[in-house]
């Protein structure tokens, strides 16, 4: 389910879920609401850049960030995406070349934190 909810071509943006709490991601992994929340806080922080399949220059920046645990989105009054937490994020692609690939469907199907975490076993 991680993946691109909206692309605005005006703006070179794209809108999407980054990370899901407590599903199992392709790595084999799973977070928690609390950790959910500390990535996208520590990637505004930090100035998160966007890079393709974690490689190589950055073509665009993290300029959307919002942690809709279920403590957020009950005091906010909104539901989460399919009753789960999600970390939802808004990017915008400065390089063209990069743009192009995404408009020409090349990438930009799918998001991924490319974050680094300590593993504990459950």
């Amino acid at each position: 389910m991680r993946t691109i909810l909206k692309r605005d071509d005006d703006r070179q943006r794209l809108y999407g879920i980054a990370l899901i709490a407590d599903e199992v991601d392709s790595q084999g992994d799973v977070v928690g609401d609390a950790e959910l929340e500390d990535a996208a806080v520590q990637a505004v922080k930090r100035g998160a850049i966007v890079k393709i399949d974690h490689e190589g220059a950055g073509v665009g920046r993290l300029v959307a960030s919002w942690p809709l645990t279920k403590e957020i989105a009950d005091a906010m009054g909104v539901s989460r995406p399919e009753g789960k937490s999600a970390w939802l994020v808004g990017l915008e692609i400065e390089d063209p070349d990069a743009w192009a690939r995404v408009k020409a469907g090349e990438v930009g199907h799918a998001l991924s934190i490319g974050g680094r975490a300590q593993r504990q076993e459950f």
